[in-house]
């Protein structure tokens, strides 16, 4: 809209007259206040979707923040909590989606839980910075239900399965036990060290069980677990579903509340933005009024203008007119006095 109007009123045309300049300038800032008046992408809502089972030996939770809390046993997890292991510690967490996630010794894991309202979808990502995360999601995710592991150099897509993903330097590794885990390369983005990992989709390679993921920068590659490997995998896989049979009261519970929470969400943000709403059209009622009355300054101003530059055509014309007649008038008296001295001659 701001492009044709400069179109059609060219700058040059525009600023011969300096009065006009603050008028265009008032006009296109409030087309660009229009223009610009858009809803932004939902970026989510940051839910407490991660409760603590058990925590045996050293184990650390960090804080968006950067402080340090201690978390009991039920306590639900902060969205983009670090936690860390030491030698000795290992800490079973419980997701609202039923699976149980297994931080091992000596790693460090991120969490990213987010709720869109407007989709009524959520996203559970599991940030894997070092060591060891097993995962065992009993039961298919809702079809708005997500679960993702990244790490440095892959992320892995879960739907109903049981995978381990461990991390060590540069190079990482998704190990499936069950089912099968979609996969994707991260290549290293120059300058944006936190970029967005890439989104799936129906060429996105895919890891069966008895297989294992390993990515490094340049590289993603697909192999057979080893028999180390699988032995290592049934062990987590046993020890998990005990777990998980044991706390199926828990798992509803954390389910039931997590269903609560996103009602309470969705509430807020139509709240949220039925209050945005009514201030934004009352910033438009605003701006309109304002355009208003700034077009007629602007008639005014251009009709005094015109009325200046009418009396000063006339006067210009007027003296020019009254210059003429002196001119002829001199012009003849000089002749009638030549004519008078070749008389007399």
């Amino acid at each position: 809209m701001v492009y044709r109007l400069v179109r059609r009123f060219p700058l040059k045309r525009v600023f011969k007259n300096h009065t006009m300049k603050p008028i265009f300038y008032t006009i296109c800032l409030f087309l660009i206040l229009f223009v610009n008046c858009k809803q932004k992408p939902e970026t989510g809502t940051s839910v407490a979707a991660t409760v603590v089972y058990q925590s045996i030996g050293e184990v650390e939770y960090i804080l968006p923040d950067g402080s340090k809390h201690n978390f009991l046993v039920s306590d639900s997890l902060p969205d983009e909590t670090r936690i860390k292991t030491g030698s000795n510690g290992k800490l079973d967490l419980i997701l609202k989606t039923g699976a149980l996630l297994r931080v091992l010794a000596n790693s460090e894991i991120r969490l990213d839980t987010k709720f869109f309202s407007k989709q009524d979808a959520s996203r559970n990502r599991f940030q894997v910075l070092k060591g060891k995360l097993f995962i065992q999601q009993p039961t298919a995710l809702r079809k708005k239900e997500s679960l993702e592991v990244i790490t440095q150099t892959q992320v892995g897509g879960v739907r109903g399965t049981e995978f381990l993903t461990q991390v060590d330097g540069e190079t990482s590794q998704i190990l499936v036990s069950e089912g099968a885990v979609q996969t994707e390369h991260i290549p290293p983005v120059p300058g944006e060290p936190n970029a967005e990992p890439p989104t799936f989709n129906e060429n996105s390679p895919v890891v069966t069980e008895g297989n294992k993921s390993e990515a490094d920068a340049e590289t993603i590659n697909t192999s057979p677990l080893t028999d180390d490997e699988k032995l290592l995998l049934s062990d987590l896989s046993t020890s998990s579903a005990q777990i998980l049979q044991s706390a199926k009261e828990q798992i509803q519970s954390i389910k039931d509340q997590f269903e609560k929470d996103k009602e309470r969400i969705k509430i807020d943000v139509e709240k949220f933005k039925e209050d945005n709403r009514q201030i934004l059209n009352e910033q438009k009622d605003k701006n309109r009024a304002e355009i208003e009355t700034q077009k007629e300054a602007n008639k005014q101003l251009l009709n005094d203008t015109k009325g200046s530059t009418s009396k000063t055509t006339k006067d210009i014309s007027s003296g020019k007119d009254e210059q003429k007649s002196e001119i002829q008038n001199s012009s003849k008296s000089q002749m009638d006095a030549i004519k008078e001295g070749l008389k007399k001659q």
